[in-house]
């Protein structure tokens, strides 16, 4: 899943797991006892914040996602491997995909109506040391030019003509305020205490022609898998504006099917509607009629 330059995949093995789309949305199969990471990608040219929730828990904080809630520093260009629930500054739990009734939603009494649902909102960086161009340029003046046009039916004129041409050519002085700015690629918890965590939008998905969605359909979610050594460390970081916001949501095979995934990927054609028409040619007359 990519929009505005942010990429977001769900990773089991190292690899990211096949996505399918339904409804307007995304899906990928879970597997009950496996790990998975979740890989998100910046491939803009400044610092985003990354705020990731897992079934509608804030993955930093363990509690449910809030505005209020940190998130993971992704430098310009680089990616982060989010690998569970962070437990310390140099700790983190793996994610690993179970049923809903041993997922961690469910354990922390919280509201499994959001199990099977990975969520991300990323953020600019409000940054005021950006680069800073101070332009410098040259004048060049080129005099004005006498000439004598040559005698004619009408006698010798001499006329002054000519123009006053100035050109500039320029070169640009860069100062650059904003040195050492991007640091490694690690990515690092922010510090700032106005950083905000993704809220989920509740899942209410409709289509003209089939039964909604419900949350009942899911029958997966995640828990805490083995300790992990998964450093980071703090740095200053203030939000700006919301960057992207995008959800992928996850089920068994079999809830998959039940809720109509193809998960074949089957080719589809348009076929013509069936509805009735408000223009056509001229009026056939009914049987036996003679006018």
């Amino acid at each position: 899943m990519n929009m505005h330059n942010v990429s977001m995949h769900v990773q089991v093995n190292g690899r990211a797991c096949k996505e399918y789309t339904h409804k307007g949305m995304s899906f990928i199969e879970a597997r009950h006892g496996t790990n998975y990471t979740v890989k998100i990608k910046n491939d803009n040219p400044y610092r985003v914040m990354a705020v990731l929730s897992v079934d509608g828990l804030d993955v930093v904080t363990g509690k449910p996602a809030e505005e209020t809630n940190t998130g993971y520093i992704i430098d310009a260009y680089n990616s982060l491997d989010i690998k569970g629930y962070r437990i310390s500054d140099d700790n983190s739990a793996s994610f690993i995909f179970t049923s809903k009734g041993k997922s961690y939603v469910q354990q922390a009494k919280s509201n499994a109506i959001n199990a099977g649902v990975i969520g991300l909102r990323t953020y600019k960086e409000n940054y005021t040391g950006w680069l800073t161009v101070t332009p410098t340029y040259t004048v060049t003046t080129i005099p004005l030019t006498s000439y004598t046009i040559a005698s004619n039916s009408f006698g010798n004129m001499t006329t002054a003509v000519g123009t006053a041409a100035t050109t500039v050519s320029g070169t640009t002085t860069a100062t650059n305020n904003c040195s050492n700015y991007y640091s490694s690629a690690t990515a690092r918890l922010s510090s700032a205490p106005n950083a905000s965590s993704g809220i989920l939008r509740s899942m209410n998905v409709s289509s003209d022609t089939s039964k909604p969605l419900s949350h009942k359909q899911f029958d997966t979610g995640t828990g805490w898998g083995s300790k992990l050594e998964d450093k980071v460390t703090r740095v200053s970081f203030e939000k700006g504006d919301m960057l992207v916001e995008m959800s992928v949501y996850y089920a068994s095979k079999e809830a998959l099917v039940e809720m109509g995934v193809d998960l074949q990927n089957t080719p589809k054609i348009a076929k013509d509607p069936v509805m009735p028409k408000a223009f056509g040619n001229y009026c056939t007359p009914p049987k036996g009629w003679n006018g």
